[in-house]
């Protein structure tokens, strides 16, 4: 088992790391290549990222949804009599 001090080290390398990359992109901003693509310049158009934004609402109301049930039918516990086979 993991010692208290050992997790909360983990976190923080986490932490560290992310910090770096994070502020990599920040510094690079709006270029997303230097000299060659921005930002702005990358970006889909509004009606393709509004069609992905739908779709990925819709998907992951299906997801949610399916994963809801599936939860709620397998934990149920089982009422079967197990002396009538």
């Amino acid at each position: 088992m993991l010692a208290a001090g050992s997790t909360a080290a983990r976190i923080v390398a986490g932490l560290a790391v992310a910090g770096v990359l994070w502020g990599w992109a920040a510094a690079q901003y709006p270029d997303l290549v230097v000299g060659h693509a921005t930002v702005a310049s990358a970006a889909a158009p509004e009606a393709t990222l509004v069609a992905m934004l739908i779709a990925t609402g819709l998907g992951m109301a299906v997801i949610v949804l399916s994963m809801f049930v599936l939860f709620r039918l397998f934990s149920r516990p089982d009422t079967s009599d197990a002396h009538h086979s």
